[in-house]
């Protein structure tokens, strides 16, 4: 998870006027379905007006735009960006000639004073964004160790950890089930997790107490190491990459 105020200065940088986080409703939930069927119930009553592109359905006939989870069942949260398109230019409510013709105010969103295209202008905004965040040395959180005090302290495992993060990333059981569902990994990237999950499950067996964030952070980020056993690495790959560059 990003921090608020991180998200809100990559924003700014990227020419929004504010920025957030919002939890997409689990599928199924009191949420998602009062979110889908107030959707539903706008269309039906012609509110769409000639916008077709909102009333466009997938194979099971369910509106694609009724809910991001439609579009992405992956979905656990969005980004949302917010832009302000006041401007100096005239408003309607300005005196101005009988025959004067008016342009929205949202169009008046280019740099240079001229009309343009909002979603020209938005778009390349929000890739910013996007290459920002891919970029940015994030100060992840996982919520499900204690939120902020993950990044703070350390946290001895157990077999009871290692066996609900088995059941969460695996598990029918799993509250992420249904974003699982639709992934497709790599063969590689398959072996990969579960050497991970034989660490954890011998680390917990062993009871280890460390700051796992910081760590994490050591192969992520390339941060300094914050352990005996992880200076020790970078000494074995720092002498590594020497020996294959003088050969």
């Amino acid at each position: 998870m990003i921090p608020q105020a991180q998200l809100a200065a990559l924003a700014a940088e990227a020419g929004f006027a504010a920025a957030g986080i919002a939890a997409v409703p689990a599928p199924g939930s009191p949420e998602d379905q009062a979110e889908r069927a107030r959707f539903d119930t706008w269309i039906d009553e012609g509110r769409a007006g000639e916008m077709d592109y909102l009333k466009r359905r997938n194979d099971a006939g369910s509106l694609l735009r009724s809910s991001v989870r439609i579009a992405l069942p992956w979905a656990r949260s969005v980004i949302v960006c917010a832009a302000s398109y006041n401007s100096a230019q005239p408003r309607s409510t300005d005196p101005a000639p009988p025959d004067a013709a008016w342009i929205a105010r949202y169009a008046w969103s280019s740099k240079d004073d001229r009309p343009s295209d909002y979603h020209k202008v938005l778009r390349p905004r929000l890739e910013t964004l996007r290459d920002r965040l891919a970029a940015e040395p994030l100060d992840l959180v996982d919520d499900d160790l204690g939120g902020g005090g993950v990044a703070a302290r350390p946290v001895e495992l157990d077999p009871e950890i290692a066996t609900d993060v088995l059941i969460q990333m695996s598990d029918p059981r799993s509250r992420h089930f249904a974003t699982m569902r639709h992934e497709s990994l790599p063969p590689d990237h398959l072996f990969g997790r579960r050497l991970e999950v034989l660490t954890l499950a011998v680390l917990s067996q062993l009871h280890a107490k460390a700051n796992w964030h910081r760590i994490a952070r050591e192969w992520l980020y390339g941060d300094e190491p914050e352990t005996e056993l992880g200076r020790q690495e970078a000494e074995f790959y720092a002498r590594a990459g020497g020996a294959a560059a003088r050969a």
